[in-house]
């Protein structure tokens, strides 16, 4: 068991949740700022979805807000992107400004009070299909240098 990241991008509801049990999670950690997805092919990883397909699945939810990114750094990745022309459902990874921008923003809610409040046993959810792309990747780096220190 342990903290991992998971994106929406490539599963449908039935191999998320078939990811979710590999992994032995219990609890997913929703750190999207906007949690709706557009069209009908994502519809089930809509916040009120996905909290009832967490639910039937025997698994808890919890919204952290605060460590997700602001618009700001969202329009930093968005223009690095587009620079890049990438999509964000293709991106393979972040750009610096983002990462040092990001890495900023949390860096003051990574307390130890605030790290023994999260379940050991998590899933850290954005929608980027991998973590590279997408700043869970940043978040977990920062769990792990916080554990080792």
């Amino acid at each position: 068991m342990g903290q991992i990241g998971v994106g929406v991008y490539g599963h449908n509801e039935e191999s998320f949740l078939a990811a979710l049990r590999a992994a032995h999670i219990e609890t997913v950690i929703d750190i999207r700022r906007f949690r709706g997805l557009r069209g009908p092919k994502y519809r089930w990883a809509n916040s009120s979805a996905l909290q009832s397909l967490l639910k039937s699945a025997g698994l808890q939810y919890l919204h952290a807000i605060e460590l997700s990114p602001t618009k700001e750094l969202r329009a930093i990745q968005k223009l690095s992107d587009v620079r890049d022309g990438v999509s964000k459902a293709m991106r393979s990874e972040l750009n610096t400004a983002f990462i040092a921008g990001y890495r900023s923003l949390v860096s003051p809610y990574l307390t130890n009070a605030y790290l023994d409040s999260l379940p050991k046993s998590a899933a850290f959810l954005c929608v980027e299909r991998t973590d590279e792309a997408c700043h869970r990747s940043v978040l977990l780096a920062m769990l792990r240098e916080v554990a080792d220190d």
